[in-house]
């Protein structure tokens, strides 16, 4: 329990079902109903997962597990400032909370998912795995948001303190289905030691045909239709009223007033919806792959391919369905070499690839557009060194990488079309991680982190962006946390953490008109464990300073704030 008026508990149960304990058991359940700093938004929910595993020796495993997840909550599209005049951006004109949905939106979803595995040894040096997982994912929305942009006057100027907006419903219900299967071998030869998996794994994602989008944005005109846009060449079309003393065309969803903000519920008969189906949809991707592990004396070599082919489908099973057919090999390789006992140096070389259709968005991508993106192509380069110190209590790692991605599909950021997809070039992420954990005393311990990350945008369908910053990419972030467990007899029990959050400055989405702040977060706990009892009690202390600060933001209309001061008491009962 805690801030926000958060309401959360788990009971996991686990144990044999069996006098020869080779039917094992494991139950757990969830339960959460929380608030938020943010206005209107809440989230309550359900989790129940049963597991069940049956092991009849030591050579033979099955695994079952099914996951029920039911969840209530409003999507939350951030906080919006004034600031259509660029270069007088004030981002505390609104306060953090600011909302601008309506009080009848909501964002429900059942989530259900099976999970099997089975693992035998078919020798000391063969093992036989195969794994499936089947999801069913259903979604019910309704919700009031930006159209990232502001309202216009009758001269069609923004009005900085007018939010246009849009409000959609949709439903729509996804299936996956995923099958893995390999062999792990251990095999030896000459003076090297092999370990070498073969596999095959298939993967199919479908949207089932019945799911809509009804959605009201634009302009009314005076014959009762509705204009996407405002054309100050036709005014003598459109209706007008004041607002805030401004003659401006009606919204055929009321602008949302960053002035004099209200939140009533909505009532949808007083929109025009356009209503659109959501198209059938459906992906499969099988594919094999080989990787040998290599290793002699101090060196290990990993050299892998995979090769798969891709299969995408819109309007799946009707007269108007279109396919395409794709396939790629993937190479990956890596190297290590330990110097020493405690120092071990390594390389690593990958490549990725991913297919962008109609299955690869939970938005309306009307066909033929949502089957010509471009794949999602990368590379990942890196280099570094693992090491371990004084007897294993210090544990020190670095690495330097360089991450390359082409073809990355975005939101086009079109007032006239908030579902837009658009492809982002390239871009290119180059930086240094540092990590050490361990512990300065038996009883006091410490993970700390540091990141280098120059990103950079290589190609964009935006040229002005071509050079800059990749958004919401601080190039420094550090985090410190420590934790000290008191050892003499009167405070036997206690321990106390505390530990700092530093992130840089970063860059919205769209515009580079301001800058999202540097910030750094203090926080803290106590953990109290009395002696002899079952009972563990923490209280987590987060924010302390109380620091206003953003995460990310993509325009004036969509900034995102972070958690400010709250207060998380938790107890523990172990039976």
């Amino acid at each position: 329990a805690g801030s926000f008026s958060t309401i959360r508990g788990a009971l996991d149960f686990t144990g044999p079902l069996n006098t020869d304990k080779t039917l094992l058991y494991r139950l757990n359940v969830g339960y959460e109903d929380s608030k938020s700093f943010r206005d209107l938004q809440y989230r309550k929910g359900y989790l129940i997962a049963p597991s069940f595993s049956y092991i009849p020796n030591d050579r033979t495993s099955l695994n079952v597990e099914v996951v029920m997840n039911n969840s209530n909550s409003r999507l939350d599209r951030g906080q919006a400032i004034f600031g259509a005049i660029a270069g007088k951006t004030d981002l505390k004109s609104t306060p953090i909370s600011f909302n601008m949905g309506a009080s009848n939106d909501r964002f429900n979803s059942q989530d259900l998912m099976l999970m099997t595995n089975f693992s035998h040894s078919l020798t000391q040096d063969i093992v036989f795995n195969v794994a499936y997982m089947k999801q069913n994912w259903n979604e019910d929305l309704l919700e009031h948001r930006t159209t990232n942009a502001f309202g216009v006057d009758e001269n069609n100027q923004p009005i900085p303190t007018l939010a246009a907006m849009r409000a959609v419903q949709r439903q729509q219900k996804w299936r996956t289905d995923n099958l893995s299967t390999y062999f792990s071998i251990n095999a030896n030869t000459f003076n090297l030691s092999h370990k070498l998996v073969i596999g095959y794994d298939r993967i199919n994602t479908q949207k089932l045909r019945g799911g809509g989008e009804n959605s009201a944005q634009g302009y009314r005109l005076k014959d009762g239709s509705i204009a996407a846009r405002y054309d100050p060449t036709k005014k003598d079309l459109y209706l007008f009223k004041a607002i805030n003393g401004i003659n401006a065309p009606v919204p055929n969803v009321e602008h949302f007033n960053l002035a004099n903000p209200t939140y009533t519920i909505k009532n949808l008969s007083d929109y025009v919806f356009t209503k659109t189906e959501i198209p059938a949809a459906y992906n499969l991707v099988n594919a094999v792959y080989l990787q040998d592990q290599i290793k002699y004396h101090q060196l290990t070599l990993t050299l892998g391919l995979r090769q798969e082919w891709y299969e995408d489908y819109s309007n799946y099973k009707l007269a108007t369905e279109k396919k395409i057919y794709q396939h790629k090999l993937l190479p990956r390789a890596g190297i290590t070499y330990a110097i020493n006992a405690n120092i071990n140096l390594y390389a690593t070389y990958l490549q990725g690839y991913q297919p962008q259709g109609n299955t690869s968005t939970l938005v309306i991508v009307p066909p033929p557009a949502g089957t010509n993106f471009k794949p999602l192509e990368s590379d990942l380069k890196e280099i570094g060194a693992k090491s371990e110190w004084l007897n294993k209590s210090l544990m020190v790692n670095i690495s330097v990488f360089e991450i390359n991605q082409k073809n990355l599909l975005m939101n086009a950021n079109d007032p006239l079309d908030v579902n837009r997809l658009i492809e982002r070039g390239a871009q290119r992420s180059r930086g240094v991680e540092f990590e050490a954990s361990g512990f300065i005393r038996s009883n006091w311990q410490f993970n700390a982190g540091y990141s280098y990350v120059d990103a950079i945008i290589k190609d964009d369908f935006n040229p002005d962006l071509i050079g800059q910053r990749v958004q919401n990419t601080p190039k420094h972030s550090a985090s410190l946390w420590t934790r000290y467990n008191f050892e003499s007899r009167k405070l036997k029990g206690i321990g106390f953490g505390a530990g700092l959050q530093y992130s840089g400055t970063k860059l919205p989405l769209y515009i580079r008109d301001f800058v999202l702040p540097a910030y750094t977060l203090l926080d803290a706990a106590l953990y109290y464990s009395p002696a002899g009892s079952k009972v563990q009690l923490a209280v987590n202390m987060n924010n302390i300073l109380n620091k206003t600060y953003w995460v990310g933001a993509q325009n004036y209309l969509r900034l995102f704030p972070g958690t400010p001061r709250n207060v998380m008491f938790n107890v523990t009962y172990r039976i």
